[in-house]
């Protein structure tokens, strides 16, 4: 039926309604298929927060990037080998090819610039932001 102003009950009803048939349609797909969608959905945010960083910054690392210590991939697992970026590490700064944006996930963490911004907008707009929330180490990925 149609919802009239001021009948809430009747629209929350509907709207849990409509998320508990999408949960389940979502859970009647095969799960590798399940890790693709959520895999896809994590890489439109980090290429809309990478395209997002090279426009507002360029290439050139700046305060509240995160970046990586060390060499290899191996250390991009490691969540004490990440770093940010401080107004007084102007001598020092790593080059862009250190560079990480956060792949949204359990224990994300965002740069502490305009782009953690960026990134927790895109989230919440999305309804994803505080499901992503979660203790844990969050992945990453460099910005090349």
């Amino acid at each position: 039926g149609v919802v009239q102003k001021g009948d809430y009950r009747s629209s929350l009803g509907e709207k849990e309604t409509i998320e508990n048939l999408c949960r389940q349609a979502i859970l009647r797909l095969p799960f590798r298929l399940r890790l693709m969608v959520v895999s896809s959905y994590q890489s439109k945010v980090w290429n809309s927060a990478a395209s997002e960083r090279i426009r507002m910054y360029g290439i050139e690392p700046t305060t509240g990037d995160t970046y990586i210590t060390g060499e290899g991939v191996s250390h991009m697992d490691n969540a004490t080998d990440l770093r940010f970026i401080d107004s007084n590490s102007q001598s020092h700064r790593p080059s862009i090819f250190k560079i990480v944006l956060p792949l949204p996930g359990k224990g994300m963490v965002v740069p502490r610039n305009e782009m953690g911004g960026y990134i927790r907008r895109i989230l919440e707009e999305d309804g994803t932001w505080d499901k992503w929330r979660l203790e844990g180490k969050g992945g990453r990925q460099y910005l090349r």
